[in-house]
């Protein structure tokens, strides 16, 4: 997220980091900063904030550049807030994105062009995407893979097709049955965010958790104990295939590792926690 104005009323801008390159590019801070969404359609970064939509071409570059800027777009008729999952279609044009809980469920796409034309918010129909948070295509699979954190099926993969969703109707959506997400009693499950790492299919699961501990303040203060927190992201690792049953199974690809957070890190930057493959 890029910084706030500094105390000269100045835009400090903040830095992109491009994956594929591996450079940074210093971009404006957005005007609505809280609980965005962003993701990527070739070279514009798209933000989708609380009451606003926009984009910026980040790699426009050349001898005539002109500085970056933030480019509006149709504001939602929905509120990003409630969003709960959000796609981009395999065509590189349509974007996806549903929210319910505090409201009836609802997805909602909007098209992009090439030459960077823009259509208005289109209702799909009174249905989710099955997807918390962010939803991966998946080229080897053929089909779009995410994380569940609802209901039953919480800490479960899913796949679904969004071709139907082009159309109006609801996909059709298999559930993973193997449980992702930590098992450990001593571990308090904060949050989740499903990453993909490139391509064979191959994802990491980032879950932040929350180890209680208690600690004597001092040798003669025997019976008083503070009880502290630290917290931990656990990294899990797969690879997904179609098995004979035409379902997607990690199988024994699983791999379990765990780095502790930042002493300094709250509750509130482990709800979401942000990751990306480079």
């Amino acid at each position: 997220m890029p910084p706030r104005e500094g105390k000269d009323g100045r835009d400090r801008g903040g830095a992109c980091l491009d994956v594929w390159t591996r450079g940074l590019t210093f971009i404006p801070r957005h005007t609505d900063d809280y609980r965005l969404i962003y993701f990527h359609i070739g070279t514009r970064l798209f933000a989708l904030g609380m009451s606003s939509f926009q984009y910026l071409d980040v790699l426009d570059e050349g001898p005539e550049r002109k500085q970056l800027s933030w480019c509006h777009l149709p504001k939602p008729p929905f509120c990003a807030y409630c969003a709960v999952a959000h796609a981009v279609h395999h065509d590189k044009q349509t974007i996806f994105v549903s929210f319910g809980l505090l409201y009836p469920d609802s997805t909602y796409s909007f098209h992009m062009t090439e030459d960077g034309r823009s259509s208005e918010w289109k209702h799909v129909g009174d249905w989710i995407l099955p997807f918390h948070g962010r939803g991966y295509f998946d080229p080897n699979l053929n089909t779009w893979i995410g994380l569940s954190m609802y209901g039953d099926e919480r800490g479960h993969i899913f796949s679904c097709q969004l071709e139907p969703a082009t159309t109006g109707h609801r996909p059709d959506v298999k559930h993973g049955h193997e449980y992702l997400l930590s098992r450990n009693p001593g571990e308090e499950h904060v949050g989740a965010t499903l990453v993909c790492m490139g391509r064979e299919s191959k994802y990491c699961l980032v879950e932040s958790v929350a180890i209680y501990y208690s600690k004597r303040e001092a040798d003669y203060m025997l019976k008083q104990e503070s009880r502290y927190v630290r917290y931990m992201f656990r990294l899990t690792t797969f690879s997904l295939e179609y098995n004979e049953n035409g379902d997607i199974p990690t199988g024994h690809s699983q791999r379990v590792r765990y780095y502790f957070a930042p002493k300094n890190v709250t509750s509130f930057a482990c709800k979401s926690p942000v990751a990306f493959f480079i």
